[in-house]
């Protein structure tokens, strides 16, 4: 993951296109996340 931002209120991380795509169809745009810590 590359971690970009955030650079718009109310978002936790901007990811590039290619790190968005392995997590989501990249046509939605904004997608909700859980984000948790891997010790």
């Amino acid at each position: 993951m590359n971690d970009r931002g955030p650079f718009i209120d109310g978002r936790i991380v901007d990811l590039t296109r290619a790190a968005f795509s392995s997590i989501a169809d990249t046509s939605k745009g904004v997608v909700p996340v859980t984000i948790e810590a891997i010790p």
